[in-house]
């Protein structure tokens, strides 16, 4: 019979390394019923010893987003008849658009694995109609300037930015008139907030102009998540240097006429501008006025006393001022000191606004060979007003609260598994630029199974690197307390912004958020007393207002004699005696028994460092190292080196409750999937597998306690 046994093994074996040789790949969807411009997943698993990255067909039909996918890999050993070698699984996660409705069709995934090409069955897909929301605008990538007039000579940024995946930026420009310095250039990419695996790429690029007059900058051009998009265009304005044409008594010696020489005009004077003439009802404009006072030994300039300095009125704007600016640069030949300040205005009714003139007077002092020998030249400078046109909103859509800007918006609920009457916090988040205080809150959804608190605000203003403008994150925090149990959901809501770049509403839908609410069972509180106790509610009479009558001892008080009570008493000291010897010998050999000592204090170190996760630097493999310790703990092996697959084989070789091995292997794959992916778990997402974990730990050591048993 043994025989025959190790006969069957081998054939099995030899059955399984035939498999394992061959390799597969295979494909499928999350769903095969999707609509089009709305994100599916796309899973791709291939087995194998070498593999080589999936291999997608061209198609009009669909874009999948090859350059972010996740990742999961784990091996395992198998058997062949040349002995034992390493087999590779691969998952491939893919987010994956469909660009038209109707029968779509993913041509086969191919994978070149050991040496051979293999290719997936076609997936078909039934593709519903795109909600126009969704259809992305083929302008979207963004072209600007801080200021549409420059000066010759002088440097200034040009910014360009797009948002998707596979956005390829160019790494300069080519503009007639203008020289870009190629080794100068500013990048970032920020991770976006309405899409997955969408990120907004900026680059900033050096120029200058050397020549006054327009300059023209066309759209450009590019790929953008597979499709082709273009930016705006912009006209610049170059105006010339300064350049001196007269001479001041400033003590230049003769001969020197042809050197640069200063003119009055060029001691100090005013500059004013505004980035745009034609807003959108509460679109930002940016006004800028500014102080150049030249840098010269024997020059000082600046206001006198009683001179007037009136700055430009605002009126029909809400006006947001930022903080002064101070620096130095050249205008032609000479150094200035520039005192610049901004303000951010907000129109707040249609039609024509003006952004008055600004007055300064000063002066501007020359010393000659003596400090009493200065000429004084005084200067009276204006600058402005501007014309603003201001255009109404179009329509809004259900959802529009007010914001107009450059947003992106995004949710977060705190927790999806709560108990009746636990407050849970649900918050709306807002990002971007443009006005704080007109961006109100959403228009929460009546919930007939809890209650909803009023939004509590919050507003934080930071500026991200390379701007020179600042952003605002807004939060609206709902605090919501379930009423009632069950599975409950909030439903979906839309939140609508204004974006002038598009001249359109856009919509981010927020939710649905499915809770499940535990009900609080409250078990009825008994109060145990001794039957003899009723005797105090007995009937007494009253014989004088000090004179009571006695009552008779109750049976917890009477003196009685019980001779098994005295033989009981009598032992005590030795049971007591013989019970603490056994106990110390008994804690002294569980004190020398490291698995037992690892596996009691287990518990408790695996919950006190799920508290830790949070704070940890990448709280995904802290978690991912804090559920194997546990594990290796309560068995008795060393944690370091395991894998997800290491500890479901424990497990299910110490014959654990399945229920308890899939979630335990659940949340290391998580875990796995998070660290190979190029995006980190999200916060709730994070949350979610720590309460998981917790709530595994405290179900594991329950089936521990009873012997094994679910």
């Amino acid at each position: 019979m043994m025989r025959g046994l190790v006969i069957s093994w081998i054939l099995v074996s030899m059955a399984a390394a035939g498999v394992a040789d061959e390799g597969y790949v295979r494909a499928w969807v999350d769903r095969t019923e999707v609509q089009a411009e709305k994100p599916f997943w796309l899973f791709v698993e291939v087995s194998g010893e070498t593999i080589t990255p999936p291999r997608f067909e061209k198609t009009d039909a669909l874009i999948i987003n090859v350059n972010n996918p996740q990742t999961f890999r784990r091996s395992t050993s198998v058997s062949t008849t040349s002995g034992f070698k390493r087999q590779y699984i691969l998952k491939y996660s893919f987010y994956t658009w469909a660009l038209k409705d109707g029968e779509v069709t993913i041509p086969p995934v191919s994978v070149t694995v050991d040496g051979k090409t293999l290719k997936s069955d076609p997936i078909v897909l039934k593709v519903a109609a795109a909600d126009p929301a969704d259809i992305p605008n083929p302008n979207s990538i963004r072209l600007w300037v801080n200021r549409r007039t420059v000066t010759a000579g002088d440097w200034f940024w040009i910014y360009l930015e797009a948002t998707g995946f596979d956005v390829n930026m160019p790494e300069t420009l080519e503009i007639d008139g203008l020289y870009i310095n190629s080794r100068n250039v500013q990048r970032s990419v920020t991770t976006g907030f309405t899409r997955t695996g969408v990120s907004t790429h900026k680059r900033g690029y050096y120029a200058r102009a050397d020549n006054p007059g327009k300059i023209q900058i066309s759209p450009v051009e590019m790929i953008v998540s597979g499709r082709p998009a273009r930016s705006n265009s912009l006209e610049l304005t170059v105006v010339d240097a300064r350049t001196p044409t007269a001479t001041p008594n400033s003590g230049v010696p003769p001969g020197a006429a042809e050197r640069e020489v200063l003119t009055e005009e060029d001691l100090v004077f005013i500059a004013m501008d505004i980035d745009s003439r034609d807003v959108y009802l509460g679109e930002s404009v940016l006004l800028t006025w500014q102080l150049w006072q030249i840098i010269y030994s024997r020059i000082s300039t600046g206001p006198y006393r009683g001179a007037l300095n009136i700055p430009p009125s605002t009126a029909g704007f809400y006006v947001n001022e930022l903080e002064p600016l101070q620096f130095e640069t050249k205008r032609g030949p000479w150094k200035y000191n520039v005192t610049e300040r901004r303000k951010l205005l907000y129109p707040t009714r249609t039609g024509e606004l003006e952004i008055g003139a600004w007055h300064w007077e000063g002066i501007a002092l020359v010393n000659r060979q003596s400090i009493t020998n200065r000429e004084r030249f005084y200067r009276k400078l204006d600058q402005g007003p501007f014309k603003i046109q201001v255009k109404g909103l179009p329509d809004a859509p259900g959802g529009f609260a007010g914001a107009v800007g450059e947003f992106q918006v995004h949710s977060r609920l705190d927790s999806n598994a709560v108990r009746v009457g636990q407050p849970v916090e649900f918050a709306v988040i807002v990002r971007g630029q443009g006005n704080a205080d007109a961006i109100g809150a959403p228009l929460f959804p009546d919930l007939d199974w809890a209650h909803v608190s009023e939004p509590q605000q919050n507003s934080r203003f930071y500026t991200d690197p390379g701007e020179d403008l600042p952003s605002v994150a807004k939060t609206f925090t709902y605090t919501i307390t379930p009423l009632e149990g069950g599975s409950s959901e909030i439903p979906a809501f839309d939140y609508a912004t204004f974006s002038p770049r598009v001249e359109g509403y856009e919509v981010e839908t927020l939710g649905p958020y499915r809770m499940s609410v535990q009900s609080e069972g409250t078990a009825p509180a008994h109060l145990r007393v001794s039957d003899d106790v009723a005797i105090l509610h007995r009937t007494v009479d009253i014989l004088a207002d000090d004179i009571h009558p006695m009552l008779e001892a109750s049976g917890l008080t009477r003196n009685q004699s019980h001779p098994v009570a005295t033989a009981a008493a009598l032992c005590t000291p030795a049971i007591t005696y013989f019970g603490l010897v056994f106990m110390t010998v008994r804690r002294r050999r569980l004190a020398d028994d490291v698995g037992n000592v690892r596996s009691r204090k287990a518990k408790h170190k695996g919950i006190r460092r799920l508290e830790d996760v949070f704070d940890a630097d990448e709280p995904t493999d802290e978690l991912f190292r804090t559920v194997a310790a546990y594990i290796g703990d309560k068995f008795n092996v060393h944690d370091s080196g395991m894998t997800s697959s290491d500890v479901t084989d424990l497990l299910e070789s110490n014959e654990v409750d399945r229920g308890l091995v899939e979630t335990f292997e659940k949340i290391l794959k998580s875990c796995d999937r998070s660290r190979y992916a190029s995006k980190s778990l999200s916060i709730d997402e994070l949350r979610a597998l720590v309460q998981a974990s917790e709530t595994a730990i405290h179900a594991f050591d329950d089936w521990r306690k009873h012997g094994g048993k679910s």
